[in-house]
């Protein structure tokens, strides 16, 4: 596949395999997740390093149900169907899962160190709830 303009471009033998086409078009946009995730995640890490949250390691896959999760062992997985939303959004579920390094949960100390590493978490959070996970 080739991105001009606005239009993504795919080359395959038959144009009416569908899994084939589906697959070229998947694997385009795992790269640019893996590409620009990473580059996403080390400038919010700047910012949240400054409030002592740890580094993390950074997985991409395909999620059903979430843009993104952490785990105590300091892993964020990120959905890659977040490459489809603006730049803003990715940074704010960066974020999101960055202040879960160190707060765990959903508590008053948790929102607190967002709105302090992210003041406009929740514009960003509204324009990203417009999305589907799909």
């Amino acid at each position: 596949p080739k991105l001009l303009g606005r239009f993504l471009w795919v080359w395959v033998e038959d144009k009416n395999d569908t899994q084939r086409v589906k697959k070229a078009v998947d694997q385009w946009y795992r790269k640019r997740a893996h590409e620009s995730f990473k580059r996403y995640l080390e400038k919010c890490y700047m910012v949240a390093s400054r409030h002592n949250v740890p580094e993390p390691l950074l997985m991409i896959r395909k999620m059903r149900k979430r843009w993104g999760s952490c785990s105590i062992k300091g892993r964020i997985t990120l959905n890659f169907n977040l490459v489809k939303v603006p730049v803003h959004c990715i940074e704010y579920v960066i974020m999101h899962e960055l202040c879960h390094l160190k707060h765990n949960n959903h508590s008053k100390a948790f929102y607190s160190l967002l709105t302090r590493c992210q003041p406009d978490w929740r514009k960003r959070k509204e324009t990203l709830d417009r999305f589907r996970l799909s």
